[in-house]
């Protein structure tokens, strides 16, 4: 029997065994309620956060999802996140790399607060989704 395994929210290869199989309360839910596991529904899961630095409901918070960032201008989204995205484009290899995806694309007054792991519901194909908030500073 081969094992299965998954990217934990650091983004550590993790064996299922390890991990609570099922078990919703591991996931940081965008909407809680709304707790379908990619174990259980591999191409309809729920979106949760893969790691955030703000409230839910923080309303300077921004959200873009990766598939719309492509279609706007697929040239700069290429150029941002060349060599930085893992998951089959979906979501950043690590938070450096979110950063720079974000300063590539949108500019150097925004910041990666979080990262959000999605899915296209008609196709399962899996998206990411950036949550961006422009600094203070800026």
């Amino acid at each position: 029997m081969s094992e299965r395994v998954f990217y934990d929210s650091d983004g550590l290869v993790r064996i299922y065994s390890e991990s609570h199989w099922g078990t919703r309360s591991r996931y940081d839910w965008v909407s809680p309620g709304s707790e379908r596991t990619p174990e259980e529904y591999p191409y309809s899961h729920s979106e949760y956060y893969l790691w955030r630095k703000f409230e839910k409901g923080d309303a300077s918070v921004e959200y873009y999802y990766t598939d719309r960032m492509a279609s706007w201008d697929r040239e700069k989204y290429l150029r941002a996140t060349k060599g930085r995205m893992r998951n089959y484009g979906s979501v950043p290899v690590d938070r450096k790399a979110a950063q720079e995806v974000v300063t590539a694309y949108f500019g150097r007054e925004f910041d990666c607060v979080g990262i959000i792991q999605s899915m296209n519901v008609g196709n399962g194909y899996p998206l990411g989704v950036f949550c961006i908030r422009r600094r203070k500073d800026a």
